[in-house]
């Protein structure tokens, strides 16, 4: 399964370091590398993710298509087209400065879009979206578009229903808007059941380059455990994975972390796991035990000048009764 890529020659905004290469990461530990090779091995692979060179493909009555797209920076216009799908979302930072200008002629070609659902949340390069008057006229003028900043909205495909939780936040680490302390406690008050989580962070440890996510997050969705959970904010952590919250997960985020003693023994369990799921088969994607998460940055590492396009992935739609 592909990602398609566009590119342009364009001004870098920021600097972005680079996902580890292989050798580094063996340099860096190699025991560390063993886990995360293991770990992913034994891992589910995502429902659908779909080859963005042929969207044309049709959605299954029973899945919802997802268009995610993130960290576009002014920059649409550069963009590969966005590839048809039910609901289209952008994860935050549409703007380099969110100027009143930048921030109309994002809306403006979110709201040409065709897609019959559009969620947008802000991102730390977003300031104008930080001031009540002028979301509000940009919604105002911009009626297609959900802008969602620590909000739930429910949403109906083909007569299901989808819950989507919106919210703008990352840790401190420049002047942005939207920012909060790292280890800020009560951050994270997650609503009770949310089918799609999008946030401008990645949680830590998942798509988010060299350890740049949010720890406070990352526990949050292994509360929520949403089917999908999409993001962007570290451009080089640009991917689709899937992660089982299960004590093989736990196990493998400390390895990865601090826990130096219990490495070796909790490494080679992933080790057997990676060996069995080789023998039986790696494990279906099932609602409740398994998140697919998204990084969707549109812009590469700033050296790579290259602009990407969106990620397309299908997710089951649940029963029309189901309860919210």
């Amino acid at each position: 399964m592909r990602l398609r890529r566009g590119s342009s020659r364009t001004i870098p905004i920021g600097e972005d370091r680079p996902e580890s290469t292989l050798w580094e990461e063996f340099l860096h530990s190699p025991m560390i590398l063993l886990a995360r090779l293991a770990h992913e091995a034994s891992s589910p692979q995502p429902p659908a993710l779909l080859d963005t060179d042929d969207p044309q493909t049709e959605a299954s009555s029973e899945r919802a298509r997802i268009v995610c797209i993130s960290d576009t920076h002014n920059h649409q216009a550069h963009l590969p087209p966005l590839p048809p799908g039910d609901v289209l979302i952008h994860a935050g930072d549409l703007t380099s400065t969110g100027t009143a200008k930048e921030l109309d002629a994002a809306f403006a070609w979110l709201h040409a879009a065709p897609h019959p659902h559009k969620i947008v949340i802000a991102g730390n390069h977003d300031h104008g979206l930080s001031k009540p008057e002028r979301r509000a006229q940009l919604l105002e003028q911009y009626p297609s578009i959900t802008y969602l900043e620590d909000k739930l909205t429910t949403i109906e495909i083909r007569g299901r229903l989808l819950s989507i939780y919106g919210s703008p936040h990352t840790p401190h680490h420049e002047p942005g808007a939207f920012n909060y302390v790292r280890g800020q406690s009560g951050q994270w008050a997650l609503p009770a059941f949310v089918d799609i989580l999008v946030t401008h962070g990645p949680p830590l440890d998942h798509l988010d380059g060299r350890r740049n996510g949010c720890a406070q997050l990352r526990n949050a969705v292994r509360l929520l455990r949403p089917q999908l959970h999409v993001f962007g904010h570290v451009h080089s952590g640009r991917g689709v994975k899937c992660v089982t919250w299960d004590e093989a997960q736990r196990r493998y985020e400390s390895i990865i972390s601090v826990n130096r003693r219990k490495r070796f023994v909790w490494t080679l369990g992933l080790v057997a796991a990676a060996v069995g799921a080789k023998i039986r088969g790696r494990p279906k994607f099932r609602h409740g035990a398994h998140t697919m998460l998204v990084n969707a940055s549109a812009q590469g590492w700033f050296r790579d000048n290259v602009w990407r396009g969106a990620t397309v992935v299908d997710i089951p739609l649940q029963h029309p009764h189901r309860s919210l």
